[in-house]
């Protein structure tokens, strides 16, 4: 039996990075299993390999990405429960919003832990204080929460990762409807402000649930392509894809070796990671470098010598830079290639 293919989503790994020496930015990193498989793969330039970890999850099943961004509310609420149905859905995410110098910064929302029974009180707060008249959000998940509307909105949002580390104004709700959705948030931090479920959080020494994030909005995707065997996410959306496509999905194993010791014959499969993402978004060089040195460690030397053994049949690296880098087992893929040092790759990419 031939062995497995796997598709790899590493957003962030090779940046974007801007203003940043690329150099002084990879001063001692040694990362020899990462820089030989960048050098001998076989490059695709590839406009599906989009920017957006969202957006690459859905190339990957195929499904067509509407102007205003990935449709992840529908899917995630159908995971969490939430029976499908022709609605518009938008994630109302619960959130922590830390008072900068001038403005408000978004605190990385898996930061932030919220028990069942807070999520459940200060989502009944918000619906007791806006009625029957205003939106009613629905707590399928302490972290995720969800809006549905009869109408979609005429607004662009981002992801929670797009605002981590910037200033929040650039990613709060835009378009003719924006203002609206932002006054709504502004009430919305006001009931929360007054919570005794965060006074008992603030007494405990934990940041405050003070804020809701909208994003990810649209309508359930009428079908969707799975050419996949089994994927492995710790997010919500890739799970949530494979339940739609009836793959089974599971966590994230510790390494590449659990990999290779779960995987069954000649399966297709898609595993996707998106820390260095975040820390890239967040402008946190130390973290990124520190979460190379694990998947050098973790990943790329066990992927690279099981490509180099034939326990792997292909590999496929995509880390939403409009590039995908690709390998096969054995001598297919140019083995005999001089590596270049990562600081290449990460100025070619700034440069796109």
């Amino acid at each position: 039996m031939a062995p497995p293919t796997l598709t790899l989503l590493l957003p962030g790994l090779l940046g974007p990075w801007r203003r940043v020496d690329m150099d002084a930015l990879c001063e001692r990193l040694k990362l020899p299993a990462l820089e030989a498989l960048l050098g001998r793969a076989r490059r695709v330039d590839d406009l599906r390999d989009h920017p957006w970890p969202e957006d690459m999850a859905f190339s990957c099943f195929d499904l067509p990405l509407p102007d205003g961004g990935a449709p992840v509310a529908p899917l995630s609420r159908e995971l969490d429960g939430g029976v499908v149905d022709e609605r518009y859905y938008l994630r109302a995410d619960p959130v922590y919003l830390q008072a900068d110098m001038a403005t408000l910064r978004l605190l990385d929302p898996a930061e932030v832990t919220i028990s069942r029974h807070e999520s459940e009180a200060l989502c009944a707060e918000l619906n007791a204080h806006f009625g029957d008249a205003g939106p009613r959000l629905e707590n399928l998940h302490p972290r995720r929460w969800y809006l549905g509307l009869n109408e979609a909105p005429e607004m662009e949002t981002h992801p929670p990762h797009q605002a981590i580390g910037g200033d929040l104004d650039a990613s709060l709700p835009r378009g003719p409807d924006g203002g609206r959705w932002r006054a709504w948030l502004n009430e919305v931090q006001m009931v929360l402000y007054q919570s005794p479920v965060n006074a008992a959080r603030e007494a405990q020494g934990l940041p405050a649930i003070n804020g809701l994030w909208l994003w990810g909005g649209g309508v359930h995707p009428a079908a969707v392509t799975a050419p996949w065997d089994r994927v492995w996410s710790n997010e919500d959306l890739l799970p949530a894809l494979a339940a739609f496509g009836g793959v089974p999905a599971v966590d994230l194993p510790p390494n590449a070796d659990a990999w290779l010791q779960e995987t069954q014959g000649s399966e297709r499969c898609l595993m996707a990671a998106d820390a260095a993402y975040v820390q890239v978004r967040a402008g946190d060089v130390e973290g990124w470098r520190t979460r190379l040195e694990a998947l050098e460690t973790d990943w790329f030397q066990p992927l690279h010598q099981a490509l180099r053994m034939g326990h792997l049949a292909g590999l496929q690296l995509l880390t939403g830079c409009g590039q995908r880098f690709e390998w096969r087992s054995g001598r297919a893929y140019g083995w005999w290639r001089r590596k270049r040092p990562l600081s290449d790759w990460l100025k070619r990419t700034a440069a796109l």
